[in-house]
């Protein structure tokens, strides 16, 4: 018991002398942590603007804001990889979408900017003098995240269905007396990350790759509500069609000034939709999104539509071939048409300025299915970190578990952001990947920031943002003219979004700053 009281007496004491200032009584990483915080491998007499920037670094660790949170930065050159500033640079923390700069970047390595994915149309059996196939239409998807959506005109559904029916009928078909089949075999069936939350699945962000996707994964519901607080909504339309679903609609009317508080949620081989929450009263026509889990199911119905509109005769008959079916070395195929996605560098870009969950899932998964045969989320991410080994980066600071960064159990340490960048950099596939980062002031999620500063149209970085999580990396130029690497990870903060955008937003202006 003696042992006890005295040890807690000697902890009071070294409490009470460190709070009356007696520096001797702390321990010496304490006295030293002003230098933890902020380093630079340089003295700072000679660097003022640098100096300002490890000031500012200070300050945030010692703000309010960040008193309970986990975060780092670091700040580097991109060409030596000297060390400019940092904090916590090897602390693992979540990086929401700023994982989606890792998996375009290795896409542009892997896959090449002029990557194209492709659709294949097929044929067995024979087309009789009748004009009619005695056989399977076959549809041979690739995993293409673009197809069938109105992102460009060439990937809407009528572009897409018009491509293949043109086709079809150049060579005699005119009705087809067998099924319509769907091989789905390059990717698995596991549509969404085991690593993401059921409040994320069955709304819109949440909508993962499928090996033949419809309009982005993603289901528009159109809603009617009431005049009055609490009366019930109505669904008015819903697109794309989706067979064999069951819908429950929970949502009720709210004040007019609340906003959109729905929710979808459906999971993954589910047959039930639910929409819950609020929106506000007196509305004709409120948009909400949702996941589709049914994706092939929903081109196969779509395109069979589109045939029968358009003199092709179809029997409506539907099979699938998933990774599991035996291969059928009886089958003999033709060739009809083959359709090609956008460019890489197109899809990349727009997945990164837009932060596109669906299409780093299918980047991921591609990735996966080139080197192993299979696109699935294990294979991708194994793919990932083979080809960053290639260039030293070890698997120590990252732990990938999804292409997007919606998983909470994806982690990453600001120092290997800043190294793989600097590895982008010396790549022949660098300014590709760069301009396919959201410009400050310009473009993308950080289009609105910046205005009127040195950042403005000189930063080029990858946000990421989900709850209690906001993070940037990327390049930019500082007052020197040289080209500098950043990565910044907040965690766990309990303040509004807005608040530790502004104050990251400061910490980026005084990087570009920097000397």
């Amino acid at each position: 018991m003696r042992f006890y009281f005295s040890a807690f007496v000697g902890i009071a004491v070294i409490l009470q002398f460190s709070l009356t200032g007696h520096a001797q009584y702390i321990p010496t990483y304490l006295q030293n942590h002003k230098a933890v915080v902020a380093r630079s491998t340089d003295s700072l007499a000679s660097f003022p603007g640098r100096k300002k920037l490890i000031r500012c670094i200070e300050k945030m660790d010692e703000d309010e804001l960040l008193k309970n949170s986990s975060w780092g930065v670091m700040v580097t050159e991109a060409s030596t990889g000297k060390t400019i500033a940092s904090h916590n640079e090897h602390l693992l923390l979540n990086p929401a979408s700023l994982m989606k700069s890792i998996t375009t970047g290795v896409g542009f390595i892997q896959l090449g900017a002029n990557y194209r994915f492709v659709t294949k149309l097929e044929y067995s059996g024979s087309i009789g003098p009748d004009s009619v196939l005695h056989g399977k239409l076959i549809i041979v998807a690739g995993g293409d995240p673009t197809i069938c959506c109105y992102r460009w005109a060439e990937t809407h559904p009528e572009a897409v269905f018009g491509f293949f029916a043109s086709k079809i009928k150049s060579i005699g078909i005119n009705k087809i007396d067998g099924p319509i089949v769907i091989d789905k075999s390059i990717f698995d069936d596991q549509q969404v990350s085991p690593g993401w939350f059921w409040g994320d699945m069955g709304n819109y962000f949440g909508a993962g790759a499928s090996a033949l996707v419809y309009n982005e994964n993603i289901i528009h519901f159109w809603l009617r509500s009431g005049d009055t607080i609490g009366a019930p909504t109505i669904i008015d339309s819903i697109y794309p069609k989706l067979p064999n679903m069951e819908f429950r609609n929970y949502i009720v009317s709210a004040a007019s000034n609340t906003g959109d508080n729905a929710n979808v949620y459906s999971a993954p081989n589910g047959t039930i939709i639910e929409l819950r929450g609020t929106i506000p009263a007196g509305r004709s026509s409120f948009l909400l999104k949702g996941s589709n889990f049914i994706p092939e199911s929903t081109f196969g119905n779509a395109f069979n539509d589109y045939l029968n509109l358009n003199g092709i005769v179809t029997a409506s008959k539907f099979e699938i071939i998933d990774h599991r079916t035996p291969p059928d070395t009886s089958l003999q195929k033709t060739l009809i048409a083959s359709y090609y996605s956008p460019t890489y560098n197109t899809i990349a870009s727009f997945t990164n300025k837009v932060s596109h969950n669906m299409f780093a899932e299918a980047i991921l998964k591609q990735l996966g299915y080139r080197r192993f045969g299979i696109g699935s989320y294990y294979s991708g991410v194994r793919a990932v970190d083979i080809a960053l080994a290639k260039y030293g980066i070890t698997q120590s600071e990252m732990i990938n578990v999804d292409g997007s960064g919606l998983s909470k159990n994806d982690l990453i340490t600001p120092a290997f952001v800043c190294k793989f960048l600097r590895v982008m950099h010396k790549t022949d596939v660098y300014k590709k990947f760069y301009n396919s980062l959201p410009e400050a002031g310009e473009s993308g999620t950080i289009g609105g920031m910046f205005k009127g500063t040195a950042a403005a149209h000189n930063l080029r970085a990858k946000s990421g943002s989900i709850e209690r999580v906001r993070s940037y990396g990327g390049y930019v130029t500082n007052r020197k003219g040289k080209l500098l690497t950043f990565a910044i990870i907040v965690n766990n903060f309990n303040e509004s979004q807005n608040r530790i955008k502004g104050q990251l937003e400061k910490l980026m202006i005084a990087i570009a700053e920097s000397d």
